[in-house]
């Protein structure tokens, strides 16, 4: 590769570290992280990368612990444009769109969230401000379910900066009961993605204990620690892996399943989109809902929360499930 070549892939790694790692590098920080990469220039070529680097994309210096030495962080990475106009329907949108995101109202990213429609709405001018404030009277939003673990900033920042460059990360994990010390463990995963989905969100990883892939929700870490250890990603389908449950709950196999829905819960579950794989077929008594997925027990209460006017045909090991499990909650109310 000719010096030059050199030089340009230097620069696009340095502007993607200073993009995904916001508390920026010192200098001599990003050497050490650029030598990570297999490159073998000296601390004195990477400051003058820098240098080239903030002629296009502005970095914001700050000092470290009150020292000479100096913090590189990017400046704001997209700006809108000032021909950039929206229509009323386009308002909207945007207006539902923002009401849609207070379901994390309680995790780490709301603030950022909140930062980037105050931008955005600023450059509206008033008579669409104006607008959006009469939304706020007659158009409502509530999501099903919200975010209701507060997740430490660094905790979120840690598990995506390992997801980004590939790394191992080790967490300490309540496994089943958040509020008890007893449950937690420590555990190392290779990360794949974070999904966010069903009022959570979750990391997807390679448990390295018994080599699984895995959800686990960021509400039950507790802490988060970078290691030095790649990780090389098993490129699994994610959006297939999210896509074969009803939720969240990623065991079971797929197979077909058939629930005749009576009315007057038939029409409600009709309107809804529940699984892309959903066929609905009308009938006399209301619908017959099909759709392949996960067989486990977050579709069997799935199954329940349609409450008597829903009954699975097939298959026989749903069909158990769900009686069994009304059974326990019928002997619970007894008791």
């Amino acid at each position: 590769m000719s010096g030059r070549n050199t030089q340009v892939a230097r620069i696009l790694k340095i502007i993607h570290l200073l993009e995904i790692n916001p508390q920026g590098f010192t200098a001599a920080e990003l050497t050490t992280k650029m030598q990570d990469y297999g490159f073998e220039e000296q601390e004195r070529t990477i400051r003058r990368d820098l240098d080239a680097v903030d002629m296009f994309f502005p970095l914001i210096p700050a000092d470290v612990d009150g020292q000479r030495e100096k913090r590189f962080k990017m400046d704001s990475i997209a700006k809108v444009a000032k021909n950039v106009s929206f229509s009323v329907e386009e308002l909207i949108a945007l207006f539902l769109s923002k009401e849609s995101m207070s379901a994390f109202k309680t995790s780490p990213l709301f603030q950022h969230i909140t930062s980037f429609f105050d931008k955005l709405e600023k450059t509206l001018g008033d008579k669409a401000i104006q607008h959006l404030l009469e939304m706020k009277e007659k158009v409502f939003y509530s999501p099903m379910a919200s975010w209701q673990s507060s997740i430490p900033q660094e905790i979120f920042d840690t598990v995506y900066r390992a997801c980004e460059e590939g790394h191992v990360v080790e967490v300490y994990y309540n496994s089943l009961n958040k509020s008890s010390e007893a449950n937690a463990t420590r555990r190392k995963l290779g990360p794949e993605g974070v999904y966010f989905g069903n009022g959570g969100a979750y990391l997807i990883a390679q448990d390295l204990g018994d080599g699984e892939i895995k959800l686990f929700s960021f509400g039950r870490i507790r802490e988060a620690k970078w290691t030095d250890v790649e990780y090389e990603s098993k490129k699994i389908d994610i959006t297939k892996m999210i896509d074969s449950g009803i939720g969240v709950l990623q065991i079971g196999d797929v197979d077909e399943i058939e629930i005749l829905v009576k009315e007057p819960i038939a029409s409600y579950v009709s309107e809804r989109r529940w699984h892309k794989t959903q066929r609905i077929v009308r009938n006399q008594s209301g619908i017959l809902l099909s759709m392949s997925v996960k067989i486990n027990d977050e579709l069997a209460r799935w199954v329940l929360s349609l409450g008597t006017h829903a009954r699975v045909n097939k298959p026989e090991a749903l069909r158990v499930r769900v009686a069994e499990i009304s059974g326990e909650i019928a002997l619970s109310y007894k008791s």
